[in-house]
């Protein structure tokens, strides 16, 4: 049976949950190779939820162990020689580290205010016999580090933090499971320092013939592949220009020092619909640092920057509708070496655009017997 698509996570991070909720991660050293929370840790995925578990501590005692975070993953682990700011560390060469967008509750779940019978029903993660016939000990959180933890469970901790809170959370699920859909090994990193040199003019209108758009588009299908395949690698190839896209436009934003817009680059065409005439959200600044939204509509090929490409009626009618705010990114040599030109609202001011494809339906409500 293979790995379900998502996996819901319970962390009990205790005392260690102020350092890395600030340094936005979680973290497991390793005394083992085959130690459990190595092997949960390189299971976690982008897009995984999880529950994180943080004591609160009161002035007199006692602490009480709450979740105080629900978090979504946003890579799969790394492996560091880097110690993290942790009770212990000194005694581990290694750690594996997973970068976690934190949603913090304004007010933390009491892990008693969770419906004992909810909590029995999640043995991995729960204890679920009592020492004692009085014991506190039924229902509380295993010691450990990472556990897994049903959907089920999960939805009832989101139903108590809010429908707002919660629609947030799965649109960040969502935006961040497309890594999943290219593959670990198919994403391009992008160093902030790379950002001068992945922007390189646009095509100057009149100066040759452009490309044909269909060779260049995906990696060729090999003999015999169906139509199926080839619409797929395409599909693969425009997710994964889109995902470089957002991280450029990440890195742009916080090179800029407004990580505060960098955390609002949108991923619309995975998280809303693929029919918005636009892929990403985002934001341009003027020169006294005022914002303008913008619409980004991705093109990916592997060809080179004068490869053609194909634009939709609705794309080009979003494009007339918001002027100067929708934009093209042209990513391009994306297999060797990503490259990006950008143009700025409709294409058909500056590029020659021809007619591919025609919609055909009846002159008349039914058509005459032949």
């Amino acid at each position: 049976m293979g790995e379900p698509a998502r996996r819901t996570w319970l962390v009990n991070q205790a005392e260690t949950y102020p350092t890395e909720r600030s340094k936005g991660l979680i973290s497991s050293p390793a005394p083992m190779s085959g130690s459990d929370y190595w092997r949960s840790m390189d299971r976690v995925r982008p897009g995984d939820i999880i529950l994180h578990v943080g004591l609160i501590t009161d002035n007199p005692p006692p602490r009480t162990r709450c979740i105080r975070a629900v978090g979504i993953a946003l890579d799969s682990r790394v492996v560091t020689n880097d110690r993290p700011s942790r009770g212990g560390a000194e005694k581990y060469d290694r750690f594996r580290l997973i970068p976690v967008k934190y949603h913090e509750l304004e007010a933390p779940i009491s892990i008693g205010d969770i419906d004992l019978e909810t909590r029995l029903a999640e043995p991995t993660a729960f204890n679920v016999t009592a020492k004692t016939p009085d014991s506190r000990h039924l229902g509380q959180v295993k010691r450990g580090y990472l556990w897994t933890v049903s959907e089920d469970f999960v939805s009832s901790v989101l139903g108590l933090v809010g429908a707002s809170l919660a629609a947030d959370i799965e649109l960040d699920r969502r935006a961040q499971a497309a890594l999943v859909e290219v593959g670990e090994d198919e994403r391009t990193d992008l160093e902030l320092a790379d950002i001068d040199s992945v922007i390189v003019p646009s095509p100057t209108p009149g100066a040759g013939e452009p490309r044909a758009a269909s060779t260049r588009t995906a990696r060729a299908p090999s003999s015999g592949a169906s139509r199926a395949d080839q619409d797929a690698a395409n599909r693969r190839l425009g997710r994964r220009g889109e995902l470089f896209v957002v991280q450029y436009e990440r890195h742009r934003l916080a090179a800029l020092g407004r990580e505060d817009l960098a955390e609002q680059v949108h991923h619309a065409s995975v998280v809303e619909s693929d029919d918005l005439g636009y892929d990403v959200r985002s934001w341009d600044l003027d020169d006294r640092g005022n914002r303008t939204q913008i619409f980004i509509e991705v093109k990916t090929t592997n060809g080179d920057a004068s490869t053609a490409f194909f634009i939709s009626a609705n794309e080009l009618r979003v494009a007339e509708e918001v002027g100067s705010a929708w934009r093209i990114y042209r990513v391009h040599n994306f297999r060797s070496e990503p490259r990006l030109w950008i143009q700025r609202g409709s294409p058909a001011e500056r590029f020659r655009t021809e007619p591919a494809s025609f919609r055909v339906s009846p002159r008349y409500a039914s058509m005459p017997d032949r």
